[in-house]
C-alpha cells in the first residue's frame, strides 16, 4: 500500500469502499496521519488531525467507525468521546 506507515498497524478494517489503518504510526505514505490514515486504493489519506495515542482497534458499523486505544484527544484538541 504505497510507502506505508513510519510505524507499526495494530488494526485495519474495510469501511465505504476504503481501508482504514490505526497503529503507533505518525506518517501514512507522503502525509501526516497521526495513528489513523485511510487508502483509498492508490494513496493514503489523513483523517483530520489524527489522534495524540497509539490505535488498538478499530470496528464499523453501516455509519460510523468506532476507534480504541490508548488516546485521550485528537491530535488537533477534540476530546474523542
Amino acid at each position: 500500500m504505497g510507502d506505508g506507515t513510519n510505524g507499526t498497524i495494530y488494526s485495519i478494517i474495510e469501511y465505504n469502499g476504503k481501508i482504514y489503518a490505526g497503529g503507533s504510526f505518525t506518517s501514512a505514505g507522503a502525509v501526516v496521519a497521526n495513528h489513523f490514515a485511510a487508502w483509498n486504493g492508490s494513496v493514503w489519506e489523513n483523517i483530520s488531525d489524527g489522534l495524540d495515542g497509539t490505535v488498538y482497534a478499530l470496528a464499523n458499523t453501516d455509519s460510523s467507525i468506532f476507534i480504541g486505544g490508548d488516546f485521550e484527544n485528537s491530535a488537533g484538541g477534540n476530546a474523542d468521546n
